[in-house]
C-alpha cells in the first residue's frame, strides 16, 4: 500500500483509476502485494 502511495505521489501511476480504491486493489492483486513485482508493472517502458 505504501509503495502504491509513493508511486502516486511521484506521478508514476498516471491512469485515472489508479488513485481509486478499485485501482489500488487491482495493483495489489496484479503484483500479489509484492513491491518488486509492483515496480515491474509500473516501470517505464
Amino acid at each position: 500500500e505504501s509503495c502504491i502511495q509513493y508511486y502516486l505521489e511521484n506521478n508514476w501511476l498516471q491512469h485515472e483509476k489508479a488513485p481509486t480504491e478499485e485501482g489500488k486493489k487491482e495493483l495489489l492483486f496484479l503484483s500479489n502485494a509484492n513491491p518488486s513485482l509492483l515496480e515491474r508493472h509500473c516501470a517505464y517502458l
